[in-house]
């Protein structure tokens, strides 16, 4: 009697509806009409789809793989010849020579998987030198700015924070609604921007839309394909996670698809759905997500913003902001900008407001801090305060100034999404009021804030303002300091 053994099989497809967890040792196989045969060895834990596969390929590789140089064609020193044997001057220059591990070139497939690679390949980085990283944030509603879908302090925002101003965009191409295909169709007004790195993240909508997955890969790689063709390094987002788990099961496909991508393609890959899903259930982890479950809280923002910080900071070249090293900067148009003269009060500072009840007000030692914090403790006040100064001279109109000042959010609670700590660079007699920093309120949110202004005709002051307005329902304590106006064009940096 005989008997015929058949393994686990079926289409990559079919793999990828159920993908199961194969016991430790089981064998199955991917059959797709044309394509090598992927044979799989499963360990207990993980699923099919994201198991090592060994393939068959076809047989043109497989004739080239047995032309191949083979090792024993480059000569052993078992072969006893001296002729293969390094003299030992040559030993001596080999032993303090750079060996191939300090030139890694690329992660591992594990670290980009999980989105924690510390290594990238200097040629896929195409960020210069000269004038640092043009970043372009592309999506829907959950890259936007204010009134776009997400909070003003979204996730790109508070990533430019966190990163202490070394990374910051200089176009929010997020559009609420968008999927795929709606992001493809932009990516030519992106390229026109000129971009060294663009961040991706997009999957939402479609999913809510019930897209396909093939249609959903066919966009984002063709949208994958217009940027690195233009030299842009791309990083990509996973979808994130919703509180309607119906989704649940084509999300994480669809990211496992994603991640894929990226290890294939040499992305970088910002793993969203890692740091915002409640591990138990796949829904958002409390305090997480927006309340209609889909799109991404505050809190949630300054989380996907510290991991892309975080991650890609080390990876590109991001030269640090201005800013003041020491009280005495010539180049700051402020006095005092560490606030380290005056007491209780910093010279040259103006502190005034709507409110004198329910604010504690001090100067203290921060070690995030070069020189002193202006600490602003607020119970329930009635009002707000505001810490400023005027820059009298030191400019004219047409000239390039940077306003830059250092923040962060000790705590905060009950503060509306909109309101907290503000600073606000200041054209009076023309353009006004101009926000660099607009109702932080997300705690530990700690980094800095600046922006460029072009002085325009009619300015008759300039000013650098500290808002304070958690409003008489929020209780917060922040702190600013490293306070500065540079004239760029003076100091012919424009």
């Amino acid at each position: 009697m005989s008997f015929r053994f058949q393994f686990r099989r079926g289409t990559t497809a079919e793999r990828n509806a159920s993908n199961p967890i194969l016991a430790a040792g089981e064998p199955a196989v991917v059959l797709d009409s044309g394509q090598p045969a992927e044979l799989v060895l499963g360990d207990g834990v993980t699923a099919m789809a994201d198991l090592r596969a060994a393939v068959w390929d076809d047989d043109a590789r497989l004739a080239l793989a047995g032309t191949a140089t083979q090792p024993g064609d480059l000569g052993t020193a078992a072969a006893a010849d001296v002729a293969d044997l390094a003299t030992s001057a040559q030993g001596a220059k080999a032993d303090t020579a750079v060996q191939p591990a300090d030139l890694t070139a690329y992660a591992t497939d594990a670290e980009l998987t999980a989105g924690l690679a510390t290594k990238a390949d200097a040629s896929h980085s195409h960020a210069t030198t000269g004038g640092g990283v043009r970043w372009v944030a592309l999506g829907d509603s959950l890259t936007s700015l204010a009134n776009g879908g997400a909070p003003y302090m979204g996730w790109a925002t508070q990533a430019e924070i966190l990163s202490a101003g070394k990374i910051r965009a200089v176009a929010n191409a997020g559009v609420s609604g968008d999927n795929a295909a709606q992001v493809r169709a932009r990516v030519p007004a992106v390229l026109a921007q000129s971009p060294t790195l663009v961040t991706l993240w997009v999957g939402t909508n479609d999913v809510s839309n019930s897209r396909t997955l093939a249609a959903y890969q066919s966009d984002v790689i063709a949208i994958v394909d217009a940027l690195t063709a233009a030299s842009v390094t791309v990083a990509v987002f996973t979808i994130p996670p919703r509180n309607d788990l119906t989704k649940l099961n084509t999300i994480n496909t669809w990211n496992r698809w994603l991640k894929t991508l990226c290890r294939d393609r040499n992305l970088h890959l910002i793993d969203a759905y890692d740091v915002l899903v409640d591990r138990t259930t796949g829904a958002f982890a409390a305090g997480h997500g927006a309340p209609d479950g889909i799109h991404i809280s505050p809190l949630g923002h300054n989380k996907v913003g510290a991991l892309f910080a975080a991650t890609m900071v080390p990876r590109v070249i991001a030269s640090s902001p201005l800013e003041p090293h020491t009280n005495s900067d010539t180049g700051n148009l402020l006095a005092n900008g560490l606030l380290l003269t005056g007491s209780p009060l910093p010279t040259s500072w103006v502190v005034t407001g709507g409110a004198t009840t329910g604010f504690t007000e001090s100067l203290v030692t921060d070690a995030d801090f070069r020189g002193k914090a202006w600490e602003v403790a607020a119970v329930t006040p009635p009002s707000f305060r505001q810490l400023n100064q005027l820059a009298p001279s030191g400019w004219a109109v047409g000239d390039t100034l940077l306003f830059t000042a250092r923040v962060k959010v000790v705590s905060s609670y009950g503060v509306p999404d909109t309101l907290g700590l503000s600073i606000n660079c200041n054209l009076y007699g023309s353009s006004g009021v101009n926000p660099a920093l607009r109702g932080a309120n997300v705690p530990d949110l700690s980094g800095v804030v600046s922006k460029r202004l072009v002085v325009p005709a009619g300015t008759t002051d300039v000013q650098l303002d500290c808002v304070f307005n958690p409003t008489a329902a929020g209780t917060a304590t922040y702190r600013v300091g490293e306070l500065a106006i540079y004239n760029l064009t003076a100091q012919g940096l424009a």
